[in-house]
């Protein structure tokens, strides 16, 4: 092992992690380095190679990154053997996904197949098309390609309990976005999503809110609503609303009338639609409108035009969207978006983690509040937070 890394000489013209990582990844490709031969500290080698330990431990972590490598606690740096590689992902995703924009589930699918080629990974999108009753078991064909070794690891873009209770049971590394309290899982910060929208409302001078969302509350959280953190949600919106001091009347407040109601983009958007009519009939309305959906703000924005209300004069808005998903807004929305680039590249962290050997902990990804711009005489159309000016 030393005879064969002592060959390195740093060239002082190449950036040496680079150098490092190169050499390293040639030796186990070419077979030099076998399958699960132990790697020196990284303090040994940069002594060995004339370099710093940062510099070492980030040409390491890369090779990791790639599948080379794995780093046993307390044990140390091993060589994985060829088999044991991580190439192939299935990102598992509902029937009714496919072909539709738009939703977090899909635009997390774009980001995913971005950096599982970014890391050499063959992601393999498998999109379960049985009966919504037959999901909750067991699919078998997915369960085939795991026990053939032709899948490595299952990535859930968005799923149910019960899906990820029998994913889970396939016994092979696995995440998911929006579990909140799953170890495996990668989820928004539901608090920040609550409490962001608030103050962005407080700050533009609001003293009432209402509220648009498709996350039920249930006032005896059961294990699902635990899971998906609904529950949180509308217990700390009302929390820092009454530490703002914002109104939320219960009538302001919509939600579907059950967990499952508003599963499919359609509904969701007919949601968003009609949900907002009822709040505009209303004789004394909210100064202030938060909506917690992309695809719900969609039939938001079509009431508003249908009823023509002046936005912000008489309504002010924040709605959550997707950084990859445009919303076009005729009218100075607030958003805060949910970075779905780093929501994928932490979902493959759990899989390395897991591939790895180490315990996987929950992650949570942080939205930011982008607050709308005033328009000049009234023009324009918003394009995923940017003005774009209409032409005459």
């Amino acid at each position: 092992m030393s005879t064969l890394l002592d060959q390195l000489e740093l060239d002082p013209m190449v950036l040496p992690n680079q150098q490092i990582t190169r050499f390293v990844r040639d030796l186990i490709k070419s077979g030099k380095l076998e399958a699960g031969s132990r790697i020196p500290p990284t303090s040994q080698l940069a002594r060995q190679w004339r370099t710093h330990v940062p510099v070492v431990h980030g040409a390491m972590s890369q090779l990791m990154k790639e599948g080379l490598l794995a780093r046993r606690p307390g044990k140390g740096t091993y060589v994985l053997a060829q088999e044991e590689k991580l190439s192939r992902v299935a990102i598992y995703m509902m029937g009714e996904q496919a072909g539709v924009t738009g939703t977090l589930a899909t635009a997390l699918l774009a980001e995913l197949q971005k950096v599982m080629r970014e890391q050499d990974i063959d992601p393999d999108i498998w999109f379960d098309s049985r009966p919504r009753a037959e999901r909750d078991t067991v699919w078998p064909a997915l369960a085939q390609a795991v026990q053939s070794r032709q899948v490595d690891a299952v990535i859930l873009p968005q799923a149910s309990p019960a899906i990820v209770d029998w994913i889970a049971r396939l016994n092979i590394p696995y995440a998911v976005y929006g579990c909140s309290h799953h170890p495996h899982s990668v989820s928004e910060d539901r608090h920040l999503i609550a409490e962001l929208p608030l103050r962005g409302l407080k700050d533009q001078g609001c003293s009432s809110v209402g509220l648009i969302t498709g996350m039920h509350p249930d006032t005896k959280p059961n294990w699902q609503d635990k899971v998906h953190g609904s529950w949180e949600f509308h217990e700390h919106f009302h929390t820092i609303a009454r530490q703002l001091a914002l109104e939320v009347r219960p009538r302001w407040v919509f939600h579907p009338p059950y967990p499952e109601h508003v599963k499919l983009v359609e509904s969701a958007e007919v949601f968003g639609y009609e949900s907002f009519h009822r709040l505009w009939a209303q004789a004394d309305r909210p100064q202030g409108l938060v909506i917690t959906d992309n695809v719900m703000a969609q039939g938001v924005i079509k009431a508003m035009l249908e009823l023509q209300v002046q936005i912000p004069g008489e309504l002010k808005i924040v709605s959550a969207r997707q950084s990859a998903y445009e919303l076009f807004a005729p009218m100075p929305i607030s958003h805060l978006v949910i970075n779905d680039a780093e929501a994928a590249r932490m979902l493959m962290l759990q899989i390395r983690r897991q591939f790895e050997g180490e315990t996987c902990k929950m992650i949570h990804v942080a939205p930011a509040l982008v607050m709308a711009r005033p328009r000049p005489c009234g023009k324009g159309i918003e394009v995923g937070g940017e003005l774009v000016e209409q032409s005459t």
